[in-house]
């Protein structure tokens, strides 16, 4: 029995993200597609870890580097999607097809001012078309569309090459490995399921046994062990003998490890957050914050980068948002309060501190302290007195 026997299903191509994803699979990859990958684990894991974790982080909005008041888009984009939900779609469309467009409608505002509200399209329901000038038209429901802030149309590729103007996948570059790793499961579905093999052998040595008398011989065995823990009496010329799981065939459970591994590293999640073993690594409470940290900067920030830049076309101009990173790596209680002590004793050229007491309260969602001019901000350097 091979270890894999893909199934080789057959899809029409007659929607366009089907035909985005025929143009990029390979011959292993035939069978994969956007909702298919979901069915996988690994994939499905870190959607939710992706999508979960860039969904629920604060964005702060920016004229130049002053923070100003949240447009009021960016808490309600589309009327019944809050900015969770709204960019919960957002970053599910961007990994399955590397884009994400949305509609921009609302009052008549001169261009480059924010839409009254944005609705986020399925990416099937747009389609690139090169005419012979070598120009890209996006098309919605086969009528040529403008981009956003000059049309109605707002597009947010994801990894962009040259030449292209819809972004690649890391979903749809990494197809052949989501189908390796869908093929090793529905093998183990099968095996556990629909018994892949029989689970024992009864050998008779009869010359004469037939069908029928096989079939007999069977029925009154499997009627002798049903729901008994008895011992099993064979007659004359009857052996039994029981099938252990090869190890060439056990490698599926290896198999499916290895592709859940590479799908972690192809999307950009550390792999032992998926369940993934990986050989010499154990994640402690000491090396947890640098594993995070690294993983924000080398994976993470990309996406972000990207979805920053994006939200930021559809603000006035000279605005931008930041994703508020420290409602995530925020450390143990003792380690911000030693923080916050440093913070209040660094001062600028003014003696101004590099924050103050209400600011840090505003980083433990606390309110403010009416009166308390502790740390307020100060125009001059206030004196200090060593300890003797």
């Amino acid at each position: 029995m091979g270890l894999i026997r893909p199934n080789r299903e057959r899809r029409s191509l007659t929607d366009p993200v089907a035909e985005m994803w025929a143009a990029r699979r390979g011959s292993f990859g035939e069978t994969v597609t956007p909702e298919r990958a979901l069915q996988l684990a690994a994939v499905w894991s870190c959607y939710r870890i992706l999508a979960g974790i860039g969904s629920t982080l604060p964005l702060d909005q920016f004229r130049g580097d002053v923070e100003v008041a949240r447009d009021p888009l960016l808490d309600e984009p589309f009327p019944g999607q809050p900015l969770p939900d709204w960019l919960h779609r957002l970053w599910v469309s961007l990994l399955s097809t590397g884009n994400a467009y949305g509609w921009c409608s609302g009052p008549d505002k001169p261009a480059g001012i924010t839409p009254g509200q944005v609705e986020l399209l399925p990416a099937g329901a747009v389609k690139w078309e090169k005419d012979r000038s070598g120009r890209w038209t996006a098309k919605v429901d086969g009528k040529a569309r403008t981009l956003w802030p000059n049309g109605p149309l707002w597009h947010l590729p994801l990894f962009t090459v040259a030449g292209r103007p819809e972004g690649l996948s890391p979903i749809g570059q990494a197809a052949a490995t989501i189908h390796s790793g869908l093929s090793a499961q529905e093998f183990g579905n099968r095996w556990f399921d629909d018994g892949g093999h029989p689970s024992a052998i009864l050998y008779s040595e009869d010359p004469n046994l037939d069908a029928t008398g096989a079939r007999k011989i069977k029925a009154a065995f499997q009627e002798a062990t049903r729901g008994t823990r008895e011992p099993a009496v064979l007659g004359s010329g009857l052996r039994y003998e029981r099938i252990q799981l090869a190890p060439n065939e056990s490698q599926f459970l290896d198999s499916m490890q290895w592709s859940s591994a590479q799908v972690a590293a192809a999307i950009g999640v550390p792999a032992e957050w998926i369940g993934s073993a990986v050989s010499g690594q154990n994640v402690t409470y000491g090396n947890r914050e640098q594993l995070w940290s690294d993983w924000t900067a080398r994976d993470f920030a990309p996406y972000l980068v990207r979805i920053e830049t994006g939200i930021g076309q559809l603000l006035p101009r000279g605005e931008r948002v930041r994703h508020n990173l420290d409602a995530i790596l925020r450390a143990d209680l003792a380690a911000r309060y030693a923080s916050y002590e440093v913070a209040a004793r660094i001062f600028d050229a003014t003696g101004v501190p590099l924050l103050t007491n209400d600011e840090m309260r505003r980083l433990e969602n606390l309110p403010p302290l009416d009166g308390d001019t502790t740390f307020t901000r100060r125009t001059t350097k206030p004196t200090t007195t060593e300890a003797p």
